[in-house]
C-alpha cells in the first residue's frame, strides 16, 4: 500500500519526514486475480482470467481488524486473512 503526501510548494520550510504523520496500523495487501468459471487462483494454464473482479485480503504480522466506516450504509469490518471481492470498471 502506498500513502501519498501533497506538499505546499509555497512553504519555505518542510516538516521533517518522521514528524509528518503517525502510522496507526500496518498491513500487507494481497490482490489476486481469479479464474472466470471457478473463482480459484489463476496459474500458468488459466485460459480465462476475470480481470474485472479480483479479490484481496489484508495480512501481515501486525494485521488487525479494519472497522467499517460508520457513515457508510451497510459497512462491515474487514478481518485479516479473509478474502474480499473487488469490482473494477475499465474505461
Amino acid at each position: 500500500m502506498l500513502a501519498l503526501f501533497v506538499f505546499d510548494s509555497k512553504a519555505k520550510i518542510q516538516t521533517p519526514y518522521e514528524n509528518r504523520g503517525h502510522p496507526v496500523a500496518e498491513w500487507e495487501l494481497l490482490v489476486e486475480f481469479v479464474q472466470v468459471s471457478t473463482r480459484l487462483s489463476v496459474d500458468y494454464a488459466t485460459a480465462e482470467i476475470d480481470w474485472s473482479r479480483p479479490r484481496f485480503r489484508l495480512e501481515g504480522a501486525a494485521a488487525q481488524v479494519v472497522p467499517g466506516y460508520a457513515l457508510r450504509p451497510g459497512a462491515t469490518d474487514l478481518l485479516p486473512y479473509d478474502w474480499y471481492d473487488l469490482s473494477i470498471r475499465y474505461a
